[in-house]
């Protein structure tokens, strides 16, 4: 064998080398590729809401009417004042009751119901000791004992 051909076949060993070590690396690449594409499909299926454009539209006719609706609430004020709670309206007709759903943020057992009194004009008053932290109130009120609103504030009650 001459000199010639054994650079031959080094070259061709070489050149294997070299064509093995590409397939290799694409043969890596591609199934790494693969896990993650499996990975991906089966962990998450893309859909996180169905009809999510007609759920969206309907979510701005709710902010829409939750705008009207405060301005035209008939709560004025809202205060928490000697462990009384006190709600002070504006000039509501046929109002029958006032109830205060406390909901407390962080813990649910918190939550309580308080049935307010009127303690003159458009006042209800209802005694109640709230432990310190914030609180989100909805007021239910029904009128005639018919027709039942309930409007949410958006305010907080915190008690320091």
């Amino acid at each position: 064998m001459t000199q010639q051909d054994m650079d031959r076949e080094d070259s061709k060993r070489i050149g294997r080398i070299v064509l093995f070590g590409f397939l290799g690396l694409f043969i890596v690449c591609g199934s790494v590729d693969a896990f993650f594409i499996v990975k991906a499909v089966d962990s998450h299926r893309g859909v996180v809401t169905e009809n999510a454009y007609e759920k969206g539209l309907a979510f701005n006719e709710t902010l829409k009417k939750a705008a009207q609706e405060s301005q035209v609430s008939p709560v004025e004020r809202l205060s928490y004042e000697g462990g009384k709670l006190n709600v002070h309206l504006k000039k509501v007709e046929d109002l029958s009751l006032v109830v205060a759903h406390l909901k407390h943020p962080v813990q649910d057992g918190k939550d309580m119901r308080l049935d307010l009194t009127q303690v003159s004009g458009q006042t209800y008053v209802s005694k109640a000791l709230l432990p310190k932290g914030n609180w989100h109130m909805i007021l239910e009120m029904k009128w005639n004992n018919e027709t039942q609103t309930t409007y949410h504030h958006n305010e907080e009650l915190s008690l320091r």
